[in-house]
């Protein structure tokens, strides 16, 4: 099990800020990870609508799990509309966050 770890680590040590990548294009596929600290970082940041916007435009994948799909929220189409109007999106439901009591946490914040 440690073996597994070490390796993870090792290729968590060569992650990049969303900053330094300048050709979105170059990766086979944009993974928006979940947690909650997701519904406002990624939906408030400018560099994951500019790498996922960059990524749809070429065609390649887009995945998100749990809250990862708060960084599709100022994602663009080339169209100027929402990337996600008219498309079904799944992801944590009103009710798990209300569960979780999370909600009220970001609700100053303008999100959730």
């Amino acid at each position: 099990m440690m073996a597994g770890y070490n390796a993870a680590t090792l290729q968590l040590r060569g992650s990049v800020p969303l900053s330094s990548v300048t050709e979105p294009t170059a990766y086979a596929c944009i993974y928006l990870a979940g947690g909650q600290g997701c519904m406002a970082d990624f939906a408030e940041s400018k560099e994951v609508a500019r790498v996922v916007g960059e990524a749809v435009k070429h065609g390649h994948l887009v995945a998100a799990v749990c809250h990862g799909p708060a960084g599709l929220l100022s994602v663009t189409g080339e169209d100027g509309r929402p990337l996600v109007a008219g498309k079904t999106v799944a992801c944590f439901t009103q009710e798990e966050e209300d569960k979780t009591g999370a909600a009220g946490e970001r609700a100053g914040r303008g999100v959730g």
